[in-house]
């Protein structure tokens, strides 16, 4: 059983349960890191956004590595839409 995540808490993961994070041979750096330093990069400015953006992204790669890995958050998306604003 998880312990609840306070209110003002959120765990962006690069994987679930037993899943081991892969590292991305043509970037030469996790596939995670990758792909959320991308969504930075590429404008996205809330932990939600950032989510919806390298969810995809990672599994589709993963996939191709012949590995599966796929993000998570906590607590559920419909609960963090709109709030944990990214600062740079």
């Amino acid at each position: 059983k998880k312990p609840p995540v306070p209110d003002n808490v959120i765990v962006l993961s690069a994987t679930q349960g037993a899943q081991i994070s892969t590292f991305f041979p043509e970037k030469e750096q996790g596939l995670f890191t990758y792909y959320f330093l991308k969504a930075l990069k590429d404008g996205k400015k809330d932990v939600y956004s950032v989510y919806q953006y390298v969810r995809p992204l990672v599994e589709d790669e993963a996939k191709r590595l012949n590995v599966s890995q796929s993000p998570t958050l906590s607590p559920d998306s419909g609960k963090i839409k709109g709030r944990f604003i990214l600062n740079r």
